[in-house]
């Protein structure tokens, strides 16, 4: 991931708070300035690999309701139980999802 020149950051509220939780006696306008850069680069990365996990267990997810499917209308006993696997898994990616 290319890091965002200090321009393109867009430094938010909470970077702001975070930065004076820290820098509390802040006399030094560099210092709070590095913090909320800091801050700020840090959200950014944190949220791409936040999507970026949505996005892979999303696509799994997707891949066992797929399996699901396949194994379900295979109509025997064996089938059936890899399909309720295969439902559990995808239920385990989706529940994963809603917690991020």
């Amino acid at each position: 991931m290319t890091q965002p020149t200090a321009e393109q950051l867009e430094v938010t509220q909470a970077d702001r708070d975070a930065a004076a939780g820290l820098c509390h006696e802040a006399t030094c306008f560099d210092c709070e300035y590095e913090l909320l850069q800091a801050f700020a680069r840090h959200r950014l990365q944190t949220e791409a690999r936040m999507a970026a996990a949505v996005e892979a267990l999303t696509k799994a997810a997707e891949r066992f309701r797929e399996y699901e499917t396949s194994h379900m209308r295979k109509g025997s006993i064996d089938g059936d139980m890899k399909a309720r696997r295969n439902c559990e898994m995808a239920e385990m990616c989706e529940a994963a999802i809603r917690r991020i």
